[in-house]
């Protein structure tokens, strides 16, 4: 998945729309653009263990519903 997150973002910062809304959200979020250098490096660092322990922390998956969408019409 690293991969994706790597690419994704890439394509991001070569669209100067796309890029420009990026540093927005890291100025009103107070975060450094440094951090935007970052990224990559710190994404490298992550260990499965950290993203199980986060998901953990902030999914749950009781309060989760399942939401179909389409026509109500049959065929």
């Amino acid at each position: 998945q690293r991969g994706f997150w790597k690419g994704h973002r890439s394509v991001s910062l070569s669209e100067p729309a796309l890029e420009a809304q990026i540093v927005h959200r890291q100025t009103c979020d107070n975060a450094p653009l440094s951090q935007m250098d970052d990224f990559d490096a710190k994404l490298d660092r992550v260990t499965l263990d950290q993203v199980n322990a986060a998901l953990k922390k902030y999914i749950q998956p009781e309060n989760l519903h399942v939401v179909e969408v389409g026509s109500l019409q049959k065929k």
